[in-house]
């Protein structure tokens, strides 16, 4: 018999009784504002090093506090298995622009057909399988792979669950503790969900995940460790706590956008006299992923040249420049406008 749809439940108003008990469950919810920009990292202990670092109090990136970057959640990552009898590691870890654990171990490779998430230097998180994330390891500020998935684009995704039945199926079909880190597409929304539990005995089943998920508009969800290691620090407040040494973290970070200051526009018939950097003349105007520009170069003007200016693009572009479409001999194109180098002469 098909399970009854979360949404179909609520039009009728009834509303799917998880079988969860003695629940603490918190579910928090972190709309991406457009005046911030945000940032996920992962902070953890290389395996093999001493646990060193207590929870809640031990995790933090330190890059992105000095840099005026602020504290939203910090929650628990992936689960950890014994690997050489001593040390403790399990799927891919990538922490904060340096891969952590190699990528040969036998439990990294054991594990590549679950889900993992990949923090792009943007912001974003991406849901896919390990195999996928590890391929493009090097585009990701951090990356961690999670228990088993929960949903991926709004469709039940349950990868992992069945790649070990003593290790991976038993975590999912038991009840217990749960950390989800999960995105709602529709409201432009991270979402994180804990809930307290001791395994066997309390807390949800992982059969029960989706739906809680699906009913909080979620598209993406991916379960990480859970038990006596799930705890949850919201806006530097320990909500749920533990005493277990954790071999993971996922954190969220904000910080509000600097608002440059615009270029004078010019009124028409100026010049553009190039002072002190050459100025190349660009085919078209667009950015890679490192937000720097890579439009064909058609022509470099060089120090004492000038280019007529046509226009001034609209906004700062992704660089953080202003930009303008130049004539420069017969040449047209786009340059990057930037007045402690090249300077407006009518």
């Amino acid at each position: 018999m098909m399970p009854v749809p979360e949404k179909l439940l609520s039009q009728c108003g009834w509303k799917r009784k998880y079988r969860g008990k003695n629940m603490g469950k918190r579910i928090v919810r972190v709309p991406i504002e457009s005046s911030y920009e945000y940032r996920w990292s992962v902070d953890g202990n290389r395996y093999g090093e001493p646990y060193d670092v207590t929870i809640p109090a031990g995790f933090g990136d330190k890059l992105l506090e000095n840099d005026g970057w602020e504290e939203v959640l910090v929650v628990n990552g992936s689960t950890f298995y014994p690997w050489d009898g001593m040390h403790f590691a399990e799927g891919l870890e990538k922490s904060r622009g340096v891969n952590n654990q190699e990528l040969s171990m036998g439990t990294v490779s054991t594990f590549r057909d679950t889900m993992a998430i990949g923090c792009g230097y943007d912001g974003s998180m991406v849901f896919d399988l390990q195999r996928n994330i590890e391929a493009r390891l090097d585009s990701f500020y951090g990356a961690v792979t999670g228990a088993f998935g929960i949903m991926k684009d709004g469709l039940r995704n349950e990868a992992g669950k069945e790649l070990s039945a003593s290790r991976r199926n038993r975590i999912y079909e038991n009840i217990s503790g749960r950390t989800i880190v999960g995105f709602d597409a529709n409201a432009n929304a991270y979402v994180v969900i804990s809930v307290t539990g001791t395994t066997g005995k309390s807390g949800m089943y992982g059969r029960d995940l989706f739906a809680m998920c699906e009913s909080e508009g979620m598209t993406d969800a991916v379960c990480f460790d859970g038990g006596g290691s799930v705890f949850l620090r919201e806006y530097g407040k320990v909500v749920h706590n533990t005493t277990r040494k954790v071999k993971n973290a996922i954190i969220l970070y904000r910080r509000k956008k600097s608002t440059p200051t615009p270029e004078p526009e010019p009124t028409g018939g100026f010049l553009l006299n190039v002072a002190s950097v050459g100025m190349y003349v660009r085919e078209t105007l667009e950015f890679n992923v490192n937000k720097k520009p890579c439009g064909k170069i058609l022509a470099m003007v060089r120090i004492g040249e000038k280019a007529e200016v046509i226009e001034f693009v609209d906004g700062i572009q992704a660089d953080g420049y202003q930009w303008v479409k130049v004539k420069f001999g017969d040449i047209i194109g786009y340059s990057q406008y930037d007045s402690r180098c090249y300077w407006l002469k009518d």
